[in-house]
């Protein structure tokens, strides 16, 4: 048996294996940046999406606040208007219970008169101040007696000044008692009302005129 002659291999096989190599490793850094560059891709627009719906729901949330201040303005605006009719009506049950307490005191006042004393005004506030003449002091006592007690009031009348005057002339001259005293009510107007009424008791003919005063109580 003829052995075969040994073969040599004259081809550059060794540079061929390394540029196939180099194919191969360009080949998947190329697939390797393209694979990256999806992912980026990929990343990039699962954020926009994210934007998107955040900022669709930021401008929804704007629109609804912008709703709601509306609403709350309307809201402010009723409550203004309910304080104002509110306080309108405190106002007109006061105005109406302040009228009955007003005529319910004068009527009171007036059915407590005794004789010799003429009112010359009453006026009422957060008291009733009554002011008038009496033929002597002992008629200033009986009526502060008369008013104790008296319905609409609480407390006892308070005289605050009496003092001697003179009216008319001459023969026709007289002589009387200015007083003012003052009574609690039971119920004090809220504002401030005046209110005047005249007796006909003993009312003097003409305007008096102020002497020395003789006493205080």
């Amino acid at each position: 048996m003829n052995a075969l002659p040994p073969t040599i291999n004259l081809l550059p096989w060794r540079e061929a294996l390394r540029a196939e190599r180099r194919r191969q490793f360009h080949a998947l850094l190329l697939l390797s940046a393209l694979t990256g560059l999806a992912l980026v891709l990929m990343a990039s627009a699962l954020h926009a999406r994210r934007l998107a719906v955040q900022e669709s729901r930021n401008s929804w949330l704007r629109s609804e606040n912008l709703k709601l201040g509306s609403q709350l303005a309307e809201i402010r605006r009723l409550d203004q208007s309910l304080a104002i009719l509110d306080a309108r009506r405190v106002a007109v049950e006061g105005l109406q219970r302040s009228r009955g307490q007003a005529m319910q005191l004068l009527d009171a006042l007036a059915s407590r008169v005794p004789e010799g004393i003429a009112l010359r005004s009453v006026r009422q506030a957060e008291r009733v101040t009554v002011v008038g003449w009496a033929q002597s002091n002992a008629r200033v006592s009986g009526l502060l007696r008369q008013l104790q007690d008296m319905p609409g009031t609480t407390g006892a009348p308070e005289l605050v000044e009496v003092k001697a005057i003179t009216t008319g002339q001459g023969r026709d001259a007289r002589r009387l008692f200015e007083f003012t005293l003052v009574l609690q009510p039971s119920d004090p107007l809220a504002q401030p009302a005046t209110r005047h009424a005249f007796v006909a008791n003993a009312q003097p003919q003409s305007q008096p005129r102020a002497q020395p005063t003789e006493g205080k109580q």
